[in-house]
């Protein structure tokens, strides 16, 4: 019995990590039925399962939560780089408390105490998931088990007459084309990253694979962000780093910093004011609407608390329009604008924390990723939130920083 238990215990700390990929690309609840483009418009059902809970995700995350705390505890031979670790930590914790502290202004507290306690959860998980797969080193499997199980997934999706919308898109296993899009992207860096064959063939015919695969989901987005990735990781890493800080710096500025200081000084200015309405399919509109929003409760100081704006059982005032397209979004559709909303002023702390953290981050293929993530939340809402693969990707590259680059065999 004793041997049977050890046995699983070593399985999860070897193979963790691919069940932590596999949830988070959505291969445990793929979505196998006709994508039909107006399908997800029932704001109720769409507002109960942004806002309501699951017990398979509850259970999946907080027994792997439990079970990796245990693990590390007693790890006798950590491989982490300590000085490092304990930096990620703190700020980490941080964070966390600025998100739970958000519970005072909050008008859903309950949902600021569940969304940042899954968080916590989440952060965990994904770093120490990774943690025990490099010890094992299991990394690269695990990431090659989990694309081909998506390989998997799209084909049976096509095969099934599943996988193209309406407007031959391929939306494969996910329930529209960017969500698919965006996920190859990621498994696209993180293969990059970590997968590198004896076969230098069989590693180009996987990327140009995954590369052809964007191409067919037609989602601008992501086949700008691989074609992005593809040419930074031919830069120096001191120049991506560079590219990153004044990208990081430029978005900061303008979308928080800006909107706070001209907000106080009686001048309220904001990037709304100044493009279309329509520019990037509505983002104009939408962006102007919540800057208006945060002037007319006077919300600009501590916003709104984590995770208190968009999915909660009430639609935002402004957003309550039910001869608007506005009635349907559930996001900010960037992710500095999103926590200004979530946290006012105090957004600016919490980026220089993610930032921060990035800071040991080695080679050009990580740094370049964390190029790709701050680029993705111009249009994107998809930074500290646990239903994003870009937020997961994030964690992810951070943890390989926190771990000795050094070959491991138990």
């Amino acid at each position: 019995m004793e041997r049977i238990v050890n046995s699983c215990l070593n399985f999860i700390r070897k193979y963790g990590f691919l069940l932590v990929l596999i949830f988070c690309f959505g291969g445990f609840s793929p979505a196998l039925y006709p994508k039909v483009g107006m399908m997800d418009l029932d704001l109720s059902n769409r507002i109960d399962s942004k806002s309501g809970s699951n017990l398979f995700k509850q259970l999946f995350w907080v027994s792997l939560f439990f079970f990796y705390l245990f693990c590390f505890y007693f790890d006798k031979n950590k491989i982490i780089i300590k000085k490092n670790f304990n930096n990620a930590l703190i700020a980490f914790s941080l964070i966390i408390s600025i998100s739970f502290i958000s519970m005072l202004w909050s008008s859903f507290p309950s949902y600021v105490f569940k969304r940042t306690f899954f968080q916590l959860i989440f952060i965990t998980v994904c770093i120490l998931s990774f943690y025990f797969s490099y010890k094992k080193n299991n990394t690269a499997k695990c990431i090659e088990l989990c694309l081909y199980y998506m390989f998997f997934l799209i084909l049976l999706t096509l095969i099934m007459g599943w996988g193209l919308t309406s407007d031959l898109s391929l939306a494969g296993y996910e329930k529209g084309k960017n969500v698919l899009g965006i996920n190859l992207v990621v498994i696209y860096i993180l293969y990059s990253f970590f997968c590198k064959s004896k076969s230098k063939k069989n590693d180009l015919i996987v990327l140009f694979t995954l590369f052809s695969l964007i191409i067919l989901t037609q989602s601008k987005t992501c086949f700008l962000l691989v074609v992005m990735f593809f040419i930074l990781t031919k830069f120096k890493q001191s120049h991506i780093k560079i590219i990153n800080t004044s990208l990081l710096l430029f978005l900061v500025v303008g979308f928080i910093v800006m909107p706070c200081i001209t907000y106080y000084s009686n001048s309220y200015m904001h990037i709304g004011l100044y493009v279309d309405p329509e520019f990037i399919t509505g983002r104009g509109y939408i962006w102007d609407t919540i800057y208006y929003d945060l002037s007319f409760y006077k919300n600009i100081f501590l916003g709104y608390g984590y995770a208190s704006y968009f999915g909660t059982p009430e639609i935002p005032y402004f957003f309550d329009d039910s001869h608007s397209f506005l009635r349907y979004i559930t996001s900010s559709h960037n992710g500095y604008l999103s926590l200004l909303i979530q946290f006012g002023v105090l957004s600016i702390t919490i980026v220089s924390l993610f930032a921060y953290v990035t800071k040991n981050i080695e080679g050009r293929v990580g740094n370049a990723a964390i190029t790709i993530i701050i680029f993705h939340n111009i249009t994107e809402a998809s930074f500290y939130r646990d239903n994003t693969v870009i937020w997961m990707l994030f964690l992810i590259v951070v943890a390989f920083s926190l771990v000795k680059k050094v070959k491991i065999s138990e």
